[in-house]
């Protein structure tokens, strides 16, 4: 008796496995751009910030390939090119020091960029807009490599955005 429960048991187990194996759920992505291989040259930048346009760039791109819908590729093997402006930088102080209200503690830093995606051999980009994004970080005793972390922050979110508006159509 005791061996015929667990037999069924089992049988039941196995059909509840074989049934929800079934049940839409995919590994595939999302993809409907009909874009596998992205080129991205290195972001153009309308602001004074030295290297801000290769330091963006290259968080935007790590960003698509660890997201992995679509494969960083060189202008002749790409399907599309997304091309970029920076066109706002701003750093502003947002606390002071109590020892010293002239000495900054923490910044402000935001930051937005245009975008336009173009398939290849067409005029018309298939998705094109702007985002923004902003951080704060605290200074220490070196204010250019705390911006440069500030930097980074703000690389991320709107790599991060990017990534999202060109790999998901809803």
């Amino acid at each position: 008796m005791k061996f015929s429960r667990i037999f069924s048991l089992a049988a039941l187990a196995g059909s509840a496995a074989f049934v929800l194996q079934g049940c839409g759920y995919s590994t595939a992505t999302m993809n409907k751009t009909g874009v596998e291989k992205l080129f991205i040259p290195v972001f153009k930048s309308n602001v004074m910030e030295p290297n801000l346009g290769s330091i963006v760039t290259d968080t935007v791109v790590k960003k698509f390939q660890i997201d992995g819908t679509m494969q960083i590729a060189d202008q002749e093997d790409a399907d599309a090119t997304l091309k970029v402006t920076i066109t706002e930088f701003k750093l502003s102080p947002a606390r002071f020091r109590l020892e010293n209200e002239r000495s900054v503690r923490e910044y402000y830093l935001a930051m937005t960029i245009e975008y336009e995606a173009t398939k290849k051999g067409k005029k018309k980009p298939y998705a094109s807009g702007t985002v923004a994004a902003t951080t704060s970080f605290f200074t220490g005793d070196d204010l250019v490599n705390d911006k440069r972390v500030g930097v980074s922050y703000v690389a991320e979110k709107i790599g991060k955005e990017l990534t999202s508006r060109l790999t998901e159509s809803w």
